[in-house]
């Protein structure tokens, strides 16, 4: 799943299977969301957890993230993510990865991602 998740175009696949239902590969994608995160067709597969999964499932990424938000952030492929998880995601799911950016905002207006 990692290796078919960091192809190009993959992240049509991960939407696929996650729309259906797939835990299986819903688990493998969250095990190894710290590596797909930073990948530059990797963090399609967040992505589609993110807009297909469920609720749970979206905390579940941020849980799995939780202390890599930052970084994430200004990360030239993972910032993507970051930006699709505040654009879909609600506030109750958006709240822990904010109060981790919280304090550097300032830095993130900066920042060229």
């Amino acid at each position: 799943v990692v290796e078919q998740a960091t192809q190009p175009g993959s992240g049509r696949w991960i939407q696929r299977a996650v729309a259906g239902g797939d835990a299986e590969v819903v688990g493998v994608v969250l095990r190894e969301a710290s590596q797909l995160a930073r990948h530059k067709h990797g963090k399609d597969a967040l992505i589609a957890v993110l807009e297909r999964a469920s609720k749970d499932h979206q905390r579940a990424l941020v849980d799995v993230l939780r202390g890599e938000w930052l970084e994430l952030s200004v990360d030239v492929h993972a910032c993507r993510m970051v930006q699709r998880l505040m654009e879909v995601c609600d506030d109750e799911v958006c709240l822990p990865v904010v109060a981790e950016l919280q304090g550097h905002l300032e830095d993130l207006l900066d920042h060229k991602y």
